[in-house]
């Protein structure tokens, strides 16, 4: 699921807004510079990776599996905002992972804009807000061509 993972991310680089996996905070660099989380971004989620045998080898080397996105804004607006715009970036995009062949990504769910109450930003007391949406990922060990 790391191949597939940084290959949704590498999709998600054009739209130039950070993207974590499992957990948004900030970061450090070599050199100390922290980078503080900034909204809008975005946050991958899911299993390790469910493995399937789809061949008759038996071999389970099939992802077939559910890959969460969501996304985090300031207002409930600006996070819809955001949806609209990390799905022009992976609705329907195959992702490119070395070694691998990901079919196009396919929306199976979505959840309602909902607020953050874990999370109060200071400068305005009030709490960002968050939208979710599920893809199926599906990857298969590239066929090597003789």
């Amino acid at each position: 699921m790391r191949a597939e993972l940084a290959a949704v991310e590498a999709l998600l680089a054009p739209w130039g807004k950070q993207v974590f996996y499992i957990e948004a905070k900030e970061t450090t660099d070599a050199s100390g510079v922290v980078t503080p989380i900034s909204y809008p971004y975005v946050l991958l989620w899911g299993s390790p990776g469910l493995l399937r045998a789809d061949e008759m080898d038996g071999a389970q080397d099939d992802l077939n599996d559910m890959l969460g996105v969501t996304v985090a804004a300031l207002t409930p607006d600006a996070c819809l905002k955001a949806v609209d715009k990390v799905r022009s970036y992976l609705l329907g995009k195959q992702p490119l992972a070395n070694g691998r062949h990901v079919q196009p990504l396919r929306l199976v769910d979505s959840q309602r804009v909902t607020a953050d109450q874990s999370v109060t930003i200071p400068a305005t007391n009030s709490h960002p807000y968050f939208g979710v949406d599920i893809y199926r990922i599906i990857s298969e060990p590239a066929i090597e061509s003789t």
